[in-house]
């Protein structure tokens, strides 16, 4: 077992009693000899946001019950500490606290924001807003596999099978590969009575599980797209990005 630091998750022994940590995930942010201090990330408290900050009437916000101690604070964390000066850096890529009116000021259309909003709702089983919100992102971003992909596993819990497999097919015109587009659409097809296209689904998923690192489905795809294709190499070139003046295409003068 690794010692505890800051930016691990701890979860809570399965049979601890104690009623504030109970089945709890706790993200901590510092560990010394002193004493360590995180966040409980799984106990949704019973007002959002805009109930609790003055100025915050437009943001449906979910708010988590962080711990017993301090009860009367707000605490945060974030990914933009380029924006939301004077956080604290707990790992690499993520930030405690900052300045928190300038927090409330950043766009609410922000994409990777509602992604991320969307899954916690989901969590607290707010589903309308949760699509709602992955609709959002895919109006800035149509590409975005995650994006389809969580929408798609939305509408199939809302049991709107029509809209679920147009998001999984969408997908899988994204990604030829997308194992959950393959598993998914194996069940939608099949209850929908189109046996032939659940059973090309189901046999996609099987052997794309058994051999992940074989692209079968999406060669053709890639042959016809290279430009995509390339994009799996770590090191390649983008022939249409102008060199700077006086530099040859190998970098000398």
């Amino acid at each position: 077992m690794d010692s505890p630091a800051a930016g691990i998750l701890l979860i809570a022994d399965p049979f601890l009693k104690d009623p504030n940590f109970k089945r709890s995930v706790i993200f901590l942010c510092e560990h010394q000899s002193e004493g360590s201090f995180g966040f409980l990330l799984n106990k949704a408290y019973e007002y959002s946001l805009k109930d609790l900050v003055n100025n915050a009437d437009d943001l449906e916000i979910p708010v988590y019950f962080g711990g017993p101690v301090q009860t009367d604070t707000i605490h945060f964390l974030h990914q933009y500490p380029e924006l939301i000066k004077g956080g604290y850096q707990v790992i690499d890529g993520i930030y405690w606290g900052g300045n928190f009116e300038k927090a409330l000021e950043l766009s609410p259309n922000n994409a990777r924001a509602l992604y991320y909003l969307a899954l916690v709702e989901r969590r607290a089983g707010h589903s309308d807003a949760e699509v709602e919100d992955l609709k959002k992102v895919l109006a800035q971003y149509p590409q975005s596999r995650d994006a389809r992909r969580e929408l798609g596993i939305s509408y199939y819990q809302q049991r709107r099978p029509e809209e679920a497999m147009e998001q999984f097919e969408a997908l899988q015109a994204i990604d030829p590969d997308d194992l959950t587009a393959h598993y998914n659409l194996a069940l939608l097809y099949r209850r929908a009575g189109m046996k032939d296209k659940a059973k090309e689904q189901s046999a996609k998923f099987v052997t794309k599980k058994i051999d992940p690192g074989a692209p079968t489905y999406s060669l053709d795809f890639l042959r016809k797209h290279p430009e995509i294709s390339i994009e799996s190499v770590p090191w390649h070139v983008h022939k249409d990005v102008p060199h700077p003046e006086g530099m040859s295409a190998g970098g000398e003068h």
